[in-house]
């Protein structure tokens, strides 16, 4: 069992209780987070994942995103926030997930028609009852929404690529891809709230151990499964390690290569002694954390 544990979540707190651990520092907490931004009920992330071929996976399952890591895919980053699987909110359709075991390829549908035929092309239904969550139509007009695209290369035998980015959508191009569907558009998402200009999401994974790694970074979230870690969900928003917004101070990340543990600091004098007792600093400065009154994430030891 790690020396610390470090939560946001009730839940997460009440485990820690539960486990032994006790609040430690200011009120048990580390530091203060940019709260997560208001989303309607029932909805969650999309993760975007990529491989090497610039083939796509989508999932909304967190520990899908670490476990994917087997089959070379990266993480690189939300795509948009969608509804439930279970969740039939007014406007929306099934987004259906299929898998072609013969190549490989990662495919998404909201057209029943469309569902069948590559299911008599080889494709599996994935998630429940394939259906992989709920989404806006390709056409919805409204404006809190962002395209999902679908493009395919023709006669390449190359998969189907998906984007949401403008620059992914550029990349996409230069490699042949055209757009497929209606204006190449496969549906649309929920658009992700706006948040402060020099802020990232801040990923939270935990081991079977419940030890805990922070980390801004996509492509760590995928790595970190070969570590045993599982990725939980995003923690919060924190600014950038360059932007020192006001208000806001550093959060040192550090790693006892002894003891395998990762852990966090806001206080120099902390990291000090931290230091000497054998930790490796591994980042002088993951990000920058905000001081005023926003959602806490706690230190337990």
């Amino acid at each position: 069992m790690p020396n610390h544990y470090f939560a946001t979540d009730e839940q997460d707190r009440v485990r820690a209780g539960r486990m032994g651990y006790v609040p430690e520092g200011f009120g048990g907490m580390a530091c203060r987070l940019l709260s997560l931004p208001a989303t309607p009920p029932g909805t969650r992330p999309l993760y975007l994942l990529r491989d090497a071929n610039d083939g796509c996976l989508l999932t909304t399952n967190p520990v899908e995103v670490t476990a994917a890591r087997g089959s070379g895919f990266v993480l690189r980053g939300v795509a948009g926030i969608v509804f439930d699987a279970t969740v039939q909110a007014p406007g929306t359709r099934p987004l259906y997930a299929l898998f072609n075991p013969g190549t490989g390829e990662h495919f998404y549908v909201t057209n029943p028609e469309e569902l069948d035929l590559a299911k008599r092309m080889g494709f599996v239904p994935q998630e429940w009852q394939g259906i992989s969550c709920n989404v806006y139509d390709a056409a919805d007009p409204r404006p809190d929404t962002t395209p999902l695209y679908r493009f395919l290369k023709p006669g390449s035998g190359a998969g189907h690529y998906f984007a949401t980015e403008e620059q992914d959508r550029v990349h996409a191009g230069s490699m042949g891809y055209a757009p497929e569907g209606f204006g190449g558009i496969a549906c649309k998402l929920l658009a992700l709230p706006a948040t402060p200009s020099g802020t990232r999401p801040l990923y939270l994974l935990r081991n079977a151990n419940e030890a805990c790694l922070l980390t801004t970074n996509p492509d760590e979230v995928t790595s970190a499964a070969g570590s045993g870690y599982v990725l939980r969900g995003v923690a919060g928003i924190v600014f950038d390690a360059t932007v020192q917004a006001p208000g806001t101070r550093p959060l040192y990340a550090l790693f006892n290569p002894g003891t395998g543990e990762h852990f966090y600091v806001l206080q120099g004098s902390e990291l000090w002694c931290t230091l000497v007792t054998g930790a490796e600093r591994q980042m002088s400065l993951r990000a920058t954390v905000t001081t005023p009154t926003t959602g806490s994430i706690g230190s337990r030891i």
